[in-house]
């Protein structure tokens, strides 16, 4: 991959995360944080409190996907994620544009990876 390369994994928990930081990964995408819509055989949710309990630990950045909406997002936001990931709420959206400048908009008010 070269030596500037970013390679991120899949986690569904904090020790996952911590796995995957063992083997090399850069960040891992986690969750799902919430139920959501989009597929059918996700593991157990994590909640709130998984995901910032995970973020504690985590040796490198983590990106929460899964059941993330606009009406949630500053709650997820605020246990100190690097990113989001978002798919129904986005996809689903009536206008997706408009749901990524609101989510944009959110990402602004939350500096990345602080507790708040």
């Amino acid at each position: 991959l070269g030596a500037d390369r970013i390679l991120g994994a899949s986690a569904d928990r904090a020790e996952e995360a911590i796995q995957r930081a063992e083997a090399g990964a850069d960040y891992a995408g986690i969750g799902p944080v919430f139920a959501t819509r989009s597929k059918a055989d996700t593991g157990p949710v994590l909640g709130l409190e998984g995901l910032a309990a995970a973020v504690r630990v985590s040796p490198i950045p983590l990106v929460p996907i899964g059941g993330i909406t606009l009406e949630n997002l500053d709650s997820v936001l605020a246990t100190g994620v690097h990113g989001i990931a978002l798919l129904s709420a986005v996809c689903l959206a009536s206008d997706p544009t408009a749901a990524v400048k609101e989510a944009v908009r959110l990402l602004e008010l939350h500096p990345v990876g602080v507790v708040s």
